[in-house]
């Protein structure tokens, strides 16, 4: 969960209590307006009795005597004095204000940890994971360097969706559940104990076709209608987002930084990404070097790091392309070619490090240096 979600939550939890102590002052208003009104009409009904009063006095005193008068008043029980209504004063409500506890906020908003190198631990003899340190990828591929970069992997906890084929892509949504898919393009939201709440079949997608926004909505895209569709956080709204003309969009990624949308699509053979705003709106594409020449022959699943480069993976190439943010080429891996497997899934950590996995995970820091090749006994996954 990013810190402005963090922070909507609050500000979404003071707007509701103010609109309901707006609601209570409605209602307190309503009350003192019905007792005002009530006073009102006693003391109408007394004024207009007094009158009557007055009347028949007067138009008794010119033919009686004094004392008969008295008399009158005395003995006449509907002409007896009554009390004045009483006028009561309206109690209105007061605000007493709260006393504001920074540290008290700072629980509800949640604070920033971070683990520095020194601080965590490498892998143990007997662990699973092999780390063998490997040269690492300059613009001279004869420069050697020793790389040693603590990093351990350790399973938390696993869940079986019974997929038709290997869990191609996944994206993590903030309240602990999952977007997952496959290779036939069945998506499924899910959480850690297998419960399953939405099934969409999106048929044919295949790499990184899905994303999540900051407001955990879904993106994925459609290349048959050429389209992104957005689907709320709630499950119950499918609508149209972005539509990418005469091209076909095959995979897409939300930035949780600006909120902006990366999508991977292909035209005539040729590949781009193109860069939309959170409201759709095109911002730019990268496509070339400064040269001129292709970026891409493939775009499959797209990331970005924590300093705005994006990472692709060029699965025709066989290589990781990385550009900054504004689309200036700045390296490119493709040592995958060894290996029995094609590259496929790509993420970064929070320190920058950039991993793939199919059956063998690559780590790389922000300058681009191959750091470690972690083996794992037995491979799958993306």
């Amino acid at each position: 969960m990013s810190m402005k979600h963090s922070v909507d939550e609050i500000k979404t939890a003071v707007d509701t209590m103010l609109a309901d102590s707006n609601a209570e002052l409605d209602r307190i208003e309503s009350s003192i307006i019905d007792e005002i009104s009530k006073e009102e009409k006693k003391t109408e009904e007394h004024i207009t009795w007094l009158n009557k009063l007055m009347e028949d006095y007067i138009s008794n005193i010119s033919s009686c005597k004094p004392s008969e008068v008295i008399t009158f008043n005395e003995d006449d029980e509907e002409n007896i004095l009554v009390q004045i209504p009483d006028i009561i004063d309206p109690v209105v409500p007061e605000f007493k204000k709260g006393r504001i506890i920074k540290e008290e906020i700072k629980k509800l908003f949640g604070s920033i940890s971070f683990c520095t190198l020194s601080e965590r631990k490498m892998p143990k003899e007997n662990d699973k994971i092999n780390l063998k340190s490997l040269t690492s990828v300059t613009s001279k591929p004869t420069q050697q360097q020793s790389m040693k970069i603590p990093f351990s992997l350790k399973k938390l906890q696993g869940v079986d969706l019974s997929f038709r084929n290997r869990v191609r892509h996944l994206s993590p949504l903030s309240s602990g559940k999952f977007w997952a898919s496959d290779s036939y393009g069945h998506l499924f939201q899910f959480d850690l104990k297998g419960n399953i709440f939405k099934k969409l079949n999106i048929g044919g997608q295949d790499r990184g076709f899905h994303t999540v926004t900051k407001d955990d909505d879904l993106l994925y895209t459609d290349y048959n209608m050429k389209a992104i569709y957005k689907m709320n956080s709630d499950l119950t709204l499918n609508d149209l987002f972005i539509t990418t003309g005469d091209w076909e969009p095959w995979s897409v990624y939300c930035s949780l930084k600006s909120g902006d949308i990366l999508v991977g699509m292909t035209k005539d053979s040729k590949w781009k990404i193109t860069r939309y705003s959170n409201e759709g709106v095109k911002l730019h594409d990268i496509r070339r070097h400064d040269n001129g020449k292709e970026l891409y022959s493939s775009i499959g699943n797209i990331t970005e790091n924590i300093n705005g480069d994006v990472c692709t993976i060029d699965y025709v190439a066989c290589k990781l392309v990385v550009v900054t943010r504004s689309g200036d080429y700045r390296f490119h891996y493709a040592g995958f070619i060894s290996h029995s497997s094609l590259p496929s899934g790509i993420c970064t950590d929070i320190l920058g490090n950039i991993l793939h996995s199919v059956v063998i995970d690559f780590p790389f820091d922000i300058p681009a240096k191959f750091a470690a090749q972690l083996r794992l006994k037995k491979g799958g996954g993306a």
